[in-house]
């Protein structure tokens, strides 16, 4: 029973290392769009057709103000809902870390889902982290294992 828990264990430590992992080899590309002002940005975005909005993030000509000079992190998927209507922002990410669909809420009439990941092109769709099923896989296991 104690293998089977650090097995587990095992499992869980390399799925978190897998997530805060940052791409370092070569430059990092991803979408930048806002469905907004491009119906083709929404999702689930065609990669054939939107290889248009694929940019190096690493080009300075990309970046804002704020980050000229910083390295790419990831790319980032921002889904929000401003007064009713529903936009999809693709862009590269110089700050922050991997997340799923975190809630941000802003001001009235504003609400966005972020998901941030840090391989090329990974902003193309809202992807299930393998993080996010251990947390709901693993508990279920242990209690089936402790119930035995």
């Amino acid at each position: 029973m104690k293998a089977i828990f650090y097995c587990l264990l095992a499992i869980v430590a390399v799925s978190i290392a897998d997530e805060s992992s940052v791409e370092k080899s070569g430059n990092l590309k991803c979408y930048k769009c806002n469905s907004a002002f491009v119906p083709d940005c929404d999702s689930p975005l065609n990669k054939t057709a939107a290889q248009r909005y694929l940019v190096d993030c690493t080009d300075e000509s990309f970046k804002p103000a704020l980050y000229k000079g910083k390295n790419p992190v990831g790319c980032r998927i921002i889904d929000t809902t401003v007064m009713e209507q529903d936009r999809i922002v693709r862009e590269c990410a110089y700050s922050g870390h991997n997340v799923q669909r975190v809630k941000h809420a802003g001001n009235k009439g504003v609400i966005s889902y972020i998901t941030q990941c840090d391989e090329s092109e990974c902003n193309t769709a809202k992807p299930v982290s393998v993080v996010s099923a251990s947390a709901v896989l693993i508990p279920v296991v242990v209690a089936i294992i402790l119930r035995y």
